[in-house]
């Protein structure tokens, strides 16, 4: 590809950057059906160009649109169920948050508070089609069938995040991929630090007391059908 050919694609991603930032803008005005709409066409051109979070915090050359450090209460309940653990883990290391549980009280998650939107955001959309599957297609197998059918949804949507995470890496320049992981590497670190100096409980998982191969299996399978989107944002894994 000639320099032209490349310098006409930086323009390009550059226009789509600054027409991303200004439809967030407006669409930060509340629930009014212009803002509603403006969110919705930011969203459809940052899935067709490939452009996220990330690369908007960069172009903006700071952090601070993250939002302050926060810890929130994700699922309060004294029993957990495990693949609930493994969920929020996953939606927690794709978004740089971090996800813990405390015995006894629930399911907590630190990080920043837009990425904790992220989270919560997914965590109501993924936690009922989940419970809505395991009614319809494990109903009278038993607590086992159960709880291996809803392991295998959630791991077929970890390694999902995974990949399109990988893949969206992949696209970009050695200098982006840098930058990237600059400020991947801050975020973390962030909450790293606020999470330690909370004096917050250590991972905790209960391990699994059944196993159904079969049951894995299929929820392996139907995984690849759960819905990360919204009416007013592209999917986010």
């Amino acid at each position: 590809m000639s320099g032209h050919g490349a310098l006409g694609k930086d323009n390009i991603m550059e226009n789509q950057i600054d027409k991303i930032k200004k439809l967030l803008a407006l669409g930060s005005g509340g629930d009014s059906h212009e803002s509603l709409l403006a969110l919705d066409m930011a969203s459809r051109l940052m899935a067709k160009w490939g452009i996220d979070e990330l690369d908007l915090m960069i172009e903006q050359e700071g952090l601070s649109n993250l939002g302050d450090l926060d810890r929130r209460v994700m699922y309060r309940s004294r029993r957990i169920s495990y693949w609930k653990t493994c969920l929020l883990n996953a939606l927690c290391s794709a978004n740089h948050c971090v996800a813990l549980i405390t015995a006894g009280y629930g399911l907590l998650a630190y990080g920043h508070e837009s990425n904790l939107d992220k989270v919560s955001m997914l965590w109501d959309m993924i936690c009922p089609q989940i419970d809505a599957w395991t009614k319809a297609n494990c109903a009278g197998r038993g607590r086992t069938y159960a709880s291996s059918y809803r392991l295998g949804v959630v791991e077929t949507l970890r390694v999902r995040m995974v990949v399109n995470h990988h893949s969206l890496i992949s696209e970009k320049s050695e200098q982006e991929q840098n930058a990237l992981m600059t400020v991947s590497d801050q975020i973390k670190k962030e909450v790293d630090d606020f999470v330690n100096a909370g004096g917050a409980p250590g991972n905790y998982s209960r391990s699994q007391t059944g196993w159904s191969a079969e049951a894995y299996h299929r929820g392996r399978k139907d995984g690849e059908n759960i819905h990360t989107e919204s009416s007013v944002r592209k999917a986010l894994t």
